[in-house]
């Protein structure tokens, strides 16, 4: 899905009557480019330039970079004398930036394979949950990890970890084994539960995230959740959140100074 600031480079095939395809096309002589856009009250000319390159073999990029979300229109018509005279049109729904949420694996501790080698299942594009989900998965879990290693005083990410150490491996499969959990839940969730079992472990997943109480008659009165942990060990300052952190400010010192006994036995009898 395009997202609004990144380039779309939409591919074009230019031929002839025969199939044969034509070379040296340029725009606007050859290629009428027309870009419309859903300006609230209605389409209108889109601000953004498009720009028309040739690659090779009669193939052609149109290109053109979306400065906001929202439905864009693009008009292709060919207008050399010699080619079909094709009118085509390229619908776009572009989504504001962060709307897409595009997980890589380059920020997770392990790859798709070690996911694959915990659930014994080959994840592409066409399984349930698919790959881009399941890098979510991973990528999510990496998340909680650093967190945890923050607050233990040891902070690490997938770009820093000392390849071949006992920590990475260590990562890597606690990663794993995290992600391989929470694809094997996104697959009971879509088969198996009833609305009833579908609420609880939703439930089970938020409590991890948020916290919850403890069970009644527990000495743990409360269990934090991630997001807690991470923000009391990693993100609460010391200077600035005193009620969280127990942190006071002492009286300012003086010097003592003896006035002597300010009562008498008559104030007492």
């Amino acid at each position: 899905m395009p997202v609004a600031n990144n380039t779309i480079r939409q591919v074009w095939y230019y031929t002839d009557t025969a199939d044969a395809p034509l070379t040296g096309m340029t725009s606007p002589a050859d290629v009428t480019l027309i870009l419309k856009a859903d300006l609230g009250a209605g389409t209108g000319a889109a601000s953004e330039t498009v720009s028309w390159v040739e690659r090779s073999g009669g193939f052609y990029d149109i290109v053109f970079t979306p400065l906001s979300s929202g439905f864009y229109s693009l008009f292709l018509r060919e207008l050399n004398v010699n080619s079909l005279g094709r009118l085509w049109t390229f619908p776009y729904e572009v989504v504001s930036a962060g709307a897409a949420y595009l997980p890589a694996y380059a920020n997770a501790f392990c790859a798709e394979t070690d996911i694959e080698r915990w659930t014994q299942i080959l994840i592409d594009g066409t399984t349930s949950p698919n790959d881009t989900q399941a890098a979510g998965f991973a990528q999510n879990r990496a998340n909680v990890l650093m967190s945890m290693c923050s607050g233990w005083g040891f902070s690490v990410t997938p770009a820093t970890v000392a390849a071949g150490s006992r920590v990475q491996s260590l990562l890597r499969e606690a990663n794993a084994i995290g992600a391989a959990l929470d694809y094997t839940l996104a697959q009971q969730l879509r088969i198996s539960p009833s609305t009833s079992d579908r609420v609880g472990l939703l439930q089970a997943m938020w409590d991890q995230y948020v916290g919850r109480e403890g069970a009644p008659g527990s000495p743990i009165a409360h269990i934090p959740g991630y997001l807690e942990i991470e923000i009391k060990m990693n993100l609460s300052s010391l200077a600035t959140d005193q009620i969280i952190s127990g942190d006071t400010i002492a009286a300012p010192s003086q010097q003592v100074q003896d006035v002597g006994i300010q009562i008498s036995m008559s104030d007492l009898y």
